[in-house]
């Protein structure tokens, strides 16, 4: 594997963990999941998360690829009941 390219597998790991710097700047920024509450997660959140131009995860920024698959994820059938999908889960959870 070309060492060029970030490891797909490790994108949840922060910076320090997988041996990166950290960009200037980003411990500065308010995290993307900033107010999310576990097990309380709408829809709304997960779309504004999956919209945005930062990886909630790593906090750097998405690729062109990324966003081209979340276009062809959106016209996916499935996509249209998240709303319902998040209500019945954090129904099922309290």
């Amino acid at each position: 594997m070309d060492k060029g390219i970030e490891n797909p597998y490790l994108a949840h790991l922060s910076n320090n963990k997988k041996g990166a710097k950290i960009r200037d700047g980003a411990s500065s920024a308010v995290h993307p999941l900033h107010g999310w509450t576990p097990r309380k997660v709408t829809a709304e959140q997960v779309r504004k998360a999956m919209d945005g131009d930062v990886n909630p995860f790593t906090k750097q920024p998405v690729s062109a690829t990324y966003k081209k698959i979340m276009e062809t994820r959106k016209k996916l059938p499935v996509y249209g009941y998240m709303d319902e999908f998040y209500r019945i889960v954090s129904a099922s959870l309290t």
